[in-house]
């Protein structure tokens, strides 16, 4: 059985975080919640997240309508 995750978050820890996850056995990243950016303003988390072909969720738009199927764990990866 295989952990789903959603990753919430941005910048680099949310990057470091997203990392982390997707190096551990039996654990599938479904989906991540982060800021939209442009090649101006990169957002770490959001670029790795699109390299991989990860569902993308805008950063404050998460809820029930566009939460993804079978999520077993969010993870929050943000700091202030």
């Amino acid at each position: 059985m295989r952990l789903r995750v959603l990753i919430a978050g941005q910048k680099w820890f949310g990057a470091a975080v997203y990392k982390e996850i997707k190096g551990l056995h039996n654990v599938e990243i479904v989906a991540v919640c982060a800021p939209f950016t442009s090649e101006k303003k990169k957002d770490k988390l959001f670029f790795q997240a699109e390299r991989d072909r990860i569902k993308l969720i805008q950063a404050g738009t998460l809820n029930a309508d566009n939460f993804p199927d079978g999520v077993d764990l969010i993870v929050a990866a943000h700091s202030h």
